[in-house]
């Protein structure tokens, strides 16, 4: 327990095996990225416009940098994520911006400003000190 002006605080909230809250936020938000890249990839194959290759590369690699940032605590790889996550949500911020100018519907904005800004959001829970802290320990995780 660490203190603040005299009072007792509790700790930041753990999972039940020891994760720091805010990498099971970081978690479920990566994989709710990777649901709708999953579905917009499955949209534009439908139309003709995918590449199974591609998606499936981007699919396979999102996922596996989620699992090594949450389970296997490799930090290193947050610092990768973040540069890639700020600028695309700069870029998508931009555009959108720019595409309201030009009456671009809200109900077709909302799905393109998710599927950007969420890995920018996701990326931000591992910057919190409980996550940091965790990242830094040098345990390792039980085994199974």
């Amino acid at each position: 327990m660490s203190t603040l002006a005299g009072r007792k605080r509790p700790a930041l909230p753990r999972t039940r095996i020891g994760r720091p809250g805010s990498m099971l936020w970081f978690e479920l938000s990566m994989y709710l990225w990777v649901g709708l890249q999953l579905w917009d990839a499955a949209r534009a194959f439908r139309r003709g416009q995918g590449d199974l290759i591609v998606d499936g590369l981007i699919l396979v690699v999102s996922l596996g940098v989620t699992w090594l940032i949450a389970w296997r605590r490799i930090g290193w790889l947050r610092w990768v994520l973040l540069p890639i996550s700020v600028v695309c949500a700069l870029i998508v911020t931009i555009n959108v911006g720019a595409a309201f100018g030009e009456g671009l519907p809200l109900g077709e904005a909302l799905p393109i400003l998710a599927y950007f800004l969420l890995p920018a959001v996701a990326v931000s829970f591992t910057y919190w000190p409980a996550a940091r802290a965790w990242l830094q320990r040098p345990e390792t995780l039980p085994t199974r």
